[in-house]
């Protein structure tokens, strides 16, 4: 099946949405599409804080913002913040690409603290 090809999931699907993401909405992204149920922005900010990263609660809020009205990545609802794209949980829910994506953007966040 074709969305099971990794070429297909990173290169048509991925970086078709993550174009012009910052690299905040694209851990939100990734973090919400391996979650089974809606997160509040706490819990966005305690699953970043499980990967040793952490942003600012306003930046937080304000990347899930984006998210939900210019994106139109993922939604919210009074159960919190999920993926608005059946496609996101389907194709990176327990895929590879999504743990080597979060690997790429946790270094790159490192790499942008370090510069200042």
């Amino acid at each position: 099946m074709v969305i099971d090809t990794p070429t297909f999931q990173r290169d048509d699907f991925l970086n078709t949405y993550f174009q012009r993401t910052s690299l905040l909405e694209q851990l939100i992204v990734i973090i919400l599409s391996r979650s089974q149920k809606p997160l509040n922005r706490g819990r966005v900010s305690k699953e970043l804080a499980a990967l040793k990263i952490s942003f600012p609660v306003d930046e937080i809020e304000a990347a899930l913002q984006t998210l939900v009205t210019m994106r139109q990545i993922i939604s919210h609802s009074q159960s919190g913040y999920q993926c608005a794209i059946s496609g996101f949980t389907t194709v990176l829910g327990s895929s590879t690409l999504a743990d080597d994506k979060l690997e790429e953007l946790v270094a790159a966040h490192r790499r942008q603290k370090r510069r200042g």
